[in-house]
C-alpha cells in the first residue's frame, strides 16, 4: 500500500502549540500536534505516515472537502453600534471604541451604518440590521466569530443581527449597554410632566401609523402599554425579534440568540432615555397599563417565563449578567468598562480550534492534492 505525506505549512507570529483535530468519521479521529515558533514562519514540514487502519477512510474525507482553520491567537474582534443620533465619527463613540481597544487588547471598530446620524433616525432598523450583516460578512477578520457592544438603539440592531443574519459569522459574546429590549413607552426626557403626559397619551395614533413606522427608526420599539394590539399588528421591529406575537414565533431567531456564549445586560438607573430603564433588563410594564408607575420583574414576564427568546435558557445556563449602574443614559467611567465590559471581549474563543470540513471542492488535477486554510495554516496531502 502506497504511504502519504502530510505537509503543514506554518504562518504564524508566536511560539505556540496547536492541537488540531480534522475529520471525524465512523469514530475515528486523528489528531495532529504542531509546535511553532517565529522561526518557522513560512517553513514547511513533512512527515511520511504509514497507512494505518481507517486512515484511507479519513482520507478520502479530505479529498471529498476543503479544510479550513482558525487558530485564535488573542481575543476575538469586536464591533461597536451606536446609537440614536450618533455616528462613528463622533468624538464619544471614537473615544469610547478606543477605550476598549486599549483596555481589552482586542481588535475592535464602530460599524457605520448608512448615512450615520441621519439614517440612525430615518432607517428603519431592519435596513440598518441588514447593512450591518453584509458588511460583517464581508470584514475577513470577523469570520471566525466576534463580539459586539451596542449602545442604546444599536442593541436593536445587534438583536436583529444575532438573530437575522443568515450565514453571517458567530456572535460570541453581546455586550448591552442601555438597550430598548422591552421597548420604551414614551417620549424621552418627556414622561410625567403635564405637557409630556398629554403628547404620550396622544403618540398612538401616530407612532403606530404606516408612515411613521417605515421612515422612523425608533418607532419600531416603541411599545405603548395601553395600545398593544395596535402594537402587535404595526410596529415593524420589537414584536418580531422578541417572538411576542404567538402565531408568528420563529424558533430560528430563538436558536441564535440562545448561541451566544454569553450576554452583559446593563441597565443605567438614572436612564431617562428609556421609559421605563429597566428596558434593558428585558422588564416593562404590565399589558394594558396606564400609570408607568410599575415595572414587573422579569421573571413574571411572559417572554421569560415562556423563553421566547432564549433568555431564560441563557441565564438558566449562567450566561446572562445584569449589571447596574447609578448614572443615566450610556454614563459610564472607564474603571466600569473595565470591570464590566472588557472581560468579555478579550476572551480567547474557542470558535477556531478544531480543522472544519467544508462544502465538497474539486480535487486538483494530478499530484499533489492540495488543501488551503484560511491564511493562517495551510495544509496539502500528497500520495507518494
Amino acid at each position: 500500500m502506497p504511504a502519504y505525506i502530510v505537509h503543514s505549512v506554518i504562518f504564524v507570529r508566536t511560539a505556540r502549540t496547536y492541537t488540531l483535530t480534522y475529520g471525524s468519521l465512523e469514530s475515528l479521529q486523528v489528531n495532529l500536534a504542531i509546535r511553532t515558533s517565529p522561526s518557522l514562519i513560512g517553513h514547511t514540514m513533512a512527515q511520511r505516515w504509514n497507512p494505518q487502519l481507517g486512515f484511507v477512510t479519513i482520507l478520502c474525507c479530505l479529498i471529498a472537502a476543503e479544510l479550513e482553520v482558525a487558530t485564535a491567537a488573542g481575543p476575538l474582534p469586536f464591533i461597536v453600534l451606536h446609537g440614536l443620533d450618533d455616528q462613528c465619527g463622533n468624538d464619544g463613540v471614537t473615544e469610547f471604541t478606543k477605550a476598549l481597544r486599549d483596555l481589552s487588547g482586542a481588535e475592535g471598530r464602530c460599524l457605520s451604518i448608512g448615512n450615520g446620524r441621519i439614517d440612525s433616525w430615518l432607517l428603519r432598523i431592519d435596513k440598518q440590521a441588514a447593512m450591518v450583516c453584509n458588511k460583517i460578512k464581508s470584514i475577513p477578520s470577523l469570520r471566525n466569530g466576534y463580539n459586539i457592544v451596542g449602545l442604546s438603539q444599536g442593541n436593536m440592531v445587534a438583536r436583529a443581527v444575532i438573530e437575522w443574519c443568515h450565514g453571517g459569522p458567530p456572535v460570541h459574546n453581546y455586550i448591552s449597554l442601555g438597550g430598548p429590549h422591552a421597548g420604551i413607552a414614551a417620549i424621552p426626557y418627556c414622561t410625567f410632566l403635564p405637557l409630556c403626559r398629554f403628547l404620550n397619551e396622544g403618540i398612538a395614533p401616530l407612532i403606530y401609523s404606516p408612515i411613521v413606522q417605515s421612515n422612523f427608526a425608533p418607532s419600531g420599539y416603541f411599545k405603548i402599554p395601553s395600545e398593544l394590539s395596535t402594537y402587535y399588528k404595526r410596529a415593524y421591529l420589537l414584536p418580531r425579534i422578541n417572538n411576542e406575537i404567538p402565531h408568528v414565533q420563529n424558533k430560528s431567531f430563538k436558536k441564535r440568540f440562545q448561541q451566544l456564549n454569553h450576554l452583559v445586560l446593563i441597565q443605567f438607573d438614572e436612564d431617562l432615555v428609556l421609559v421605563p430603564p429597566q428596558s434593558a433588563w428585558f422588564q416593562y410594564y404590565p399589558d394594558n397599563d396606564v400609570t408607568l408607575c410599575e415595572v414587573l420583574p422579569l421573571n413574571e414576564s411572559a417572554l421569560y417565563k415562556e423563553d421566547w427568546i432564549g433568555l431564560r435558557s441563557l441565564n438558566e445556563e449562567g450566561k446572562v449578567s445584569f449589571i447596574s449602574l447609578p448614572s443615566d443614559h450610556l454614563s459610564i467611567s472607564s474603571h466600569q468598562m473595565e470591570k464590566y465590559i472588557v472581560p468579555y471581549i478579550n476572551q480567547t474563543s474557542d470558535f477556531g480550534s478544531e480543522w472544519v470540513l467544508n462544502q465538497p471542492r474539486q480535487p486538483n488535477n494530478g499530484n499533489p492534492i492540495s488543501w488551503y486554510t484560511n491564511g493562517t495554516q495551510v495544509l496539502m496531502v500528497s500520495k507518494s
